[in-house]
């Protein structure tokens, strides 16, 4: 059984959100880069990993949930080179990992708190950080209408349920 967080500055992805994206990435997914951005407990990303991925990279800024992740890792017998955890703040990650030419076929974002939303989704439509033809899922406040389209990103569908969205972008 998965560790979760009681903390209430940490909501999980509710199931029918991770549906949807599963839904939507299941011919997709095996032998894949999934990153969990905001991972808060790591759910998604041990989704992805039941599902077939090949990593799953989970960043989370805090350290009692980056132990946490490690824990469940652990507890489930995932071995490092098939899942990491990088304790960071998501802007000095993402520029350290477009220098280093790191990128990801799936991205799954749950923008956390809303805040420069569209800075960090800047980076992805400007840097390689999602291989041509990816999907980058983002979760946001239903109140903050995200644009259709940013460079090479594009966005393919939208899913809204109740206070929350799931905004879906491809890479051209």
């Amino acid at each position: 059984m998965l560790q979760n967080s009681a903390s209430a500055s940490t909501l999980p992805t509710t199931g029918l959100m991770r549906e949807v994206i599963f839904r939507t990435i299941f011919n997709r997914i095996r032998g894949s880069r999934f990153l969990d951005l905001c991972a808060g407990s790591g759910m998604v990303g041990f989704e992805a990993i039941s599902r077939g991925v090949m990593l799953a990279t989970f960043v989370e800024r805090s350290a009692k949930m980056s132990s946490l992740i490690r824990k469940n890792m652990e507890d489930l017998g995932i071995k490092q080179g098939h899942g990491e955890v990088i304790e960071m703040e998501i802007m000095p990650f993402l520029k350290r990992a477009a220098k280093r030419c790191r990128f990801w076929d799936i991205v799954y974002f749950d923008s956390c708190d809303d805040m420069y939303i569209e800075e960090k989704l800047n980076i992805f439509a400007t840097r390689r950080l999602l291989k041509s033809g990816g999907l980058l899922f983002v979760e946001h406040g239903s109140a903050k209408i995200l644009p259709v389209k940013l460079e090479f990103l594009r966005k393919a569908q939208t899913f809204v349920h109740d206070e929350k969205t799931l905004s879906f972008y491809e890479k051209q």
